[in-house]
């Protein structure tokens, strides 16, 4: 029986790494970042003729109680400055991470109105790296008869 001692080392062995490795502190999970949501935007109405007055705005996934900036970079505004842009007010996001913003048209497009024709990128930037986007569309109004 000269195997019987080097098989109860080996058993001492196994069951003191076993004890070992119970006894030592659990290590935690590195902490994961928590998730944030991804922005959107919507444009009301999505579709505009150069007679309309207004948009409305309306943003979800921003951090409550920041402010966003809504843009149109793409608007001719100043013959000599192409894309020259329009960028209005700044509206407070409320605590759901949302807001709305009612926009005044009377003389942005028009200035120029048929350089401004076509589809724009309407832009809405908090300066946190949180910035959504949502196209709006420039048609020619229906013709009076």
């Amino acid at each position: 029986m000269p195997c019987l001692p080097r098989v109860t080392k080996i058993i001492a062995v196994i069951m003191l790494v076993l004890l070992l490795t119970l006894s030592l502190p659990a290590c935690a999970p590195a902490a994961q970042p928590e998730a944030k949501s991804a922005t959107s935007l919507v444009v009301v109405p999505k579709i505009i003729d150069l007679k309309a007055r207004s948009i409305q705005v309306l943003g979800s996934g921003f951090t409550p109680g920041t402010t966003v900036a809504i843009g149109f970079p793409g608007l001719l505004l100043h013959e000599d400055v192409p894309e020259s842009g329009l960028w209005v007010g700044g509206v407070t996001v409320n605590q759901s991470g949302a807001f709305s913003y009612s926009v005044g048209l009377r003389n942005t497009l028009w200035k120029f109105p048929e350089k401004n024709l076509g589809v724009h990128t309407v832009v809405a930037d908090n300066k946190l790296g949180e910035i959504a986007t949502a196209p709006l569309l420039v048609v020619k109004p229906p013709e009076e008869k």
